[in-house]
């Protein structure tokens, strides 16, 4: 929290817990968490640019695009209904959409709590960002 504080971010503490929840097993100290967790609260305004080069086709943009009229049409954005509906092939992209990179916990967990607007906005964003 006091973390959060210091960059003028604010969220609710059972937010909070949730997101140290799914991150804290890929940090050994609490200043870690920041590096770990930082793309829930914070869109990304980069992307990795080898997750980019591995990652985003030609073909991808328009997979973003029907992702997004699937993911409105959601009417539960919870993780496991969200899981069944999303095809595998288009997951390495739409974590780098909404993420910035190839890395985090499960994809499911963090669009859950972005919610169904800020996941929308973000592959929004890295479909007019990347191409």
């Amino acid at each position: 929290m006091p973390t959060l504080e210091e960059k003028g971010i604010k969220a609710d503490k059972s937010t909070v817990a949730r997101i140290i929840g799914l991150v804290k097993g890929r940090v050994s100290f609490v200043k870690e968490l920041w590096d770990q967790a930082a793309f829930f609260f914070v869109a990304p305004t980069t992307y990795e640019e080898k997750s980019v080069k591995k990652r985003w086709k030609e073909e991808t943009p328009a997979q973003m695009r029907e992702l997004i009229e699937i993911l409105r049409n959601m009417d539960d954005f919870s993780s496991a209904p969200a899981e069944k509906v999303v095809l595998g092939n288009v997951m390495n992209a739409f974590r780098l959409a909404v993420v910035g990179e190839c890395k985090g916990p499960h994809m499911f967990d963090i669009t859950e709590i972005m919610g169904k607007e800020e996941t929308i906005k973000r592959i929004e964003r890295a479909i007019e960002y990347l191409g």
